[in-house]
């Protein structure tokens, strides 16, 4: 789209699964197009340092959509929190019912039929490829590391911001996280990831399960 139709327009709209925010947005802004990213701005962190350096090289206008930060509610909430009213918080807690699509489950070792609408190499954007399945699309795809990025991606943008906003967060210290189970590949896939976006050699996955099995800890199903 942007090969043929690059010189009639002037901004694009982002509003793809995760992991493709990051290079329709960057591929936009080469040409000199303003770009509005839906929630998560991308997939992970290193990505979201490209785009940031990308915009200033640039020198274009760039957004995130977050529906969530533009209510009264969240003004309101930071009047509040400035007056005084509430006190000082020495504690944030937040919660959402995330996810609500199948997580955790490991990805399908079936595949299904292609619909002939569905352009499936396209939809895979930088993902590796793989067999298409049902549970991928149109929905549940935000409950597979590969495509989304679960509940925190999902939600983290519109419930942590207001939090961070009101009592002036910086960065965090580190992560903290329990959950059920997950297999050998979602973790691998993960790893990947963080290995990539921090160069941080703990994050092999050689390096990691040493760890774990120094702490008598092992996984307990592969997917």
């Amino acid at each position: 789209m942007l090969d043929k139709e690059h010189k009639n327009i002037d901004a694009v709209s982002v509003s793809t699964p995760d992991n493709v925010h990051a290079v329709a947005a960057f591929a936009a802004m080469q040409l000199g197009k303003h770009v509005y990213v839906q929630k998560p701005l991308t997939h992970d962190i290193y990505e979201a340092r490209m785009l940031t350096e990308a915009a200033k090289r640039y020198k274009v206008v760039t957004q995130m959509g977050n529906q969530g930060a533009s209510g009264d509610g969240v003004r309101q909430m930071r009047e509040w929190y400035n007056a005084g009213i509430i006190g000082d918080a020495t504690a944030l807690y937040i919660w959402t019912n995330r996810p609500v699509w199948p997580q955790g489950t490991g990805y399908p070792t079936t595949k299904d039929d292609i619909p002939k609408e569905l352009d499936w190499d396209l939809w895979l954007g930088p993902a590796q490829t793989q067999d298409y399945h049902k549970e991928f699309v149109p929905f549940s795809w935000r409950g597979f590391w590969a495509f989304g990025t679960g509940a925190l991606g999902d939600m983290g943008c519109h419930l942590i911001d207001p939090a961070f906003k009101t009592v002036g967060l910086g960065y965090p210290s580190g992560p903290l996280a329990w959950g059920d189970a997950i297999g050998a590949s979602t973790i691998a896939r993960i790893l990947d990831g963080l290995l990539a976006a921090t160069g941080d050699p703990r994050y092999r996955a050689s390096s990691w399960l040493a760890r774990r099995a120094t702490l008598g800890l092992s996984l307990t199903h592969a997917d």
